[in-house]
């Protein structure tokens, strides 16, 4: 996953939680195959098209 900076880490770790539950529940994923790497970076290094920033 790749997002801005300025998460708290209560949102992060409630983010996680919500997916690996949200996989157990839905498609029967154990929460411990579950695994989360989060690269942040900031505004200006996003564009998503037309070469126009975010």
């Amino acid at each position: 996953m790749t997002s801005t900076v300025g998460n708290l880490k209560d949102t992060k770790f409630a983010f996680y939680r919500f997916v690996a539950d949200e996989l157990q529940a839905k498609l029967a994923v154990r929460p411990d195959d579950v695994m989360f790497n989060m690269v942040f970076v900031e505004k200006e290094d996003w564009s998503f098209g037309g070469g126009q920033p975010w």
